[in-house]
């Protein structure tokens, strides 16, 4: 999977409400931008995210309509399927297909993608309809305190931010928000052997490669990134494995909500 994306950061939307009493405006600012995910042919599967918000709940109809803007549904393959996770039950909501032509769309019109959230998507299906495509989502870019959930397990995880930055290790080592000049990371709240798995599908690979594991107080291990971690692109998801040691500085269990369900939280701002 490969991804492109554009901070239309000149494109700053006010919308103003003027207040009579108070005799002052105020002013709501949005960055919108757009990331442009690449989904290999039928029969590869990409594990992609939705890093911005549409503002209207990021239900998949929305965001990945389809529609070609003729009411025929030809903007995607016939046939593509997309995978949802959910964090919280620990394994695969409503898978969603789509179907092309007039009176198509998707069966699964009630999946919601937010930012934070990984996905399967697999083009087509084996009748060869299956070529390779791009989506290209646009929305929001999150701002201020955010969070998204690691589940007791293994997460298809994402960034909730369309930047390119390591995971980096809140409450550890590389420790410092999107926002630090020197060391920005996404401050993932890592713990005693948590293991990221990367899963590439493009031109010239297809697999999972190295697997980084985190050691408290030494960082992420692995033979292709830094202590602070894999560098998590625009619109990418990976899979998240929390280790059996999820302990903090203390030793004690370091879960911050019910259910083994982690927290992963941080803050952002477009500057």
């Amino acid at each position: 999977m490969r991804t492109k994306t554009l901070l239309l950061g000149a494109a700053l939307f006010a919308a103003g409400a003027l207040s009579s009493m108070a005799q002052s405006s105020v002013y709501s600012l949005n960055v919108v931008g757009y990331v442009t995910i690449q989904v290999p042919p039928f029969p590869g599967f990409a594990m992609v995210a939705n890093p911005l918000d549409d503002g209207a709940g990021n239900f998949l109809t929305n965001i990945m309509s389809g529609d070609d803007g003729s009411g025929n549904f030809a903007g995607l393959p016939d046939g593509t399927t997309v995978f949802p996770w959910n964090a919280s039950s620990g394994g695969y909501a409503n898978q969603a297909t789509f179907f092309a032509g007039p009176g198509g769309g998707w069966s699964g019109a009630t999946n919601q993608l937010p930012p934070g959230n990984g996905f399967w998507i697999q083009s087509g299906t084996a009748d060869g309809s299956g070529v390779a495509f791009t989506v290209t989502l646009v929305g929001n870019v999150m701002q201020g305190s955010m969070s998204s959930k690691l589940g007791n397990g293994f997460t298809i995880a994402a960034s909730q931010i369309p930047v390119a930055l390591p995971v980096g290790s809140k409450g550890d080592i590389n420790t410092a928000g999107p926002n630090d000049p020197t060391a920005p990371t996404l401050q993932i709240p890592a713990f005693d052997n948590d293991t990221i798995f990367l899963y590439t599908n493009n031109a010239t690979a297809s697999g999972y490669g190295d697997d980084p594991i985190y050691f408290f107080g030494a960082g992420w291990q692995s033979a292709t990134s830094g202590t602070a971690g894999p560098t998590i692109a625009p619109g990418q998801g990976f899979w998240y494995s929390r280790g059996q040691e999820d302990l903090d500085a203390a030793g004690n269990n370091a879960t911050s909500t019910s259910n083994g369900v982690q927290t992963w939280a941080f803050s952002f701002t477009v500057q």
